[in-house]
């Protein structure tokens, strides 16, 4: 028997082959959803229902997953920082797209979302991906509900796994010498060095230049860092934030084993020059 609502409601009727059907007007275009029970066909007709009241547009309801993030990519690129654009592109790509990319905004559900997460989880993905995974969801479908294509964020009623807090180690004195000892003459023994007397980050470390080395003053200055990726247009990038842009005084061994380092850089430059 058919059950058929009003036409702001949309309707709901049982199809030959016993499947039942819902419809819904939007945009003076019609939705469809087809289901095995009448009662999941209330339930999507309930939640759509919801949606356009929340301004959701038909391009928007016949839109996928993918589709809006392929564009959303497009439109942040311009705007963000080549690193950060990367790690969206590479998770949107590598883990999002793969599961829930072919499911129309329309009918995307925050279960369904709650889901890809525990799966990740389930497969041996590590909670702070997993973390990055729902960040990164939660701006696309963000910037979905700005362009009105959808009513809300199905993001917003999901819980994303807390990464565990590893407390950080650090090395004493005996063992900072036995490593110092086991680095000497490696090609990086200055950039050991400098970790461990300044505490700089390592992309912070690979970005710097002799010209940062005030001799003088025995000062190093931090103003840029090294690429990990995305290197087409350089190999080095702006620090995150100004606070980042810092001057660092350096100690007497310290300025030693750099004046060491680029002595022997020198002298086997020599030595290729006379070959």
């Amino acid at each position: 028997m058919n059950k058929r609502r009003g036409n702001l409601e949309g309707s709901i009727h049982q199809r030959p082959n016993g499947r039942w059907r819902a419809q819904i007007s939007l945009d003076g275009k019609r939705l469809s959803f087809s289901a095995k029970t009448r009662q999941e066909c209330q339930e999507w007709l309930k939640r759509i229902q919801t949606q356009i009241d929340t301004g959701m547009t038909f391009t928007g309801a016949q839109q996928t997953l993918q589709e809006l993030l392929e564009g959303w990519l497009l439109t942040i690129k311009p705007s963000i920082r080549p690193t950060t654009w990367y790690q969206y592109d590479m998770n949107i790509h590598r883990h999002i797209e793969p599961v829930l990319g072919k499911i129309r905004l329309k009918d995307l559900r925050s279960d369904q979302i709650q889901q890809f997460y525990e799966y990740k989880l389930k497969v041996g993905t590590g909670k702070r991906t997993v973390e990055v995974l729902h960040t990164t969801l939660h701006s696309g479908l963000k910037h979905a509900v700005k362009m009105g294509l959808i009513g809300r964020n199905p993001t917003d009623a999901t819980i994303p796994p807390r990464p565990e807090t590893k407390e950080m180690k650090f090395l004493d004195e005996s063992q900072i010498n036995q490593f110092l000892l086991a680095a000497r003459h490696n090609r990086n023994e200055v950039l050991f060095h400098l970790a461990i007397a300044t505490g700089m980050r390592q992309s912070e470390l690979l970005g710097l230049k002799w010209s940062d080395l005030d001799w003088q003053k025995k000062t190093l200055t931090v103003q840029r860092q090294a690429k990990r990726k995305d290197r087409q247009n350089g190999y080095f990038a702006p620090l995150k934030t100004k606070a980042g842009c810092r001057t660092i005084v350096l100690g007497e061994k310290t300025i030693e084993k750099m004046r060491e380092h680029l002595n022997r850089q020198e002298d086997e430059r020599i030595k290729v020059g006379d070959k």
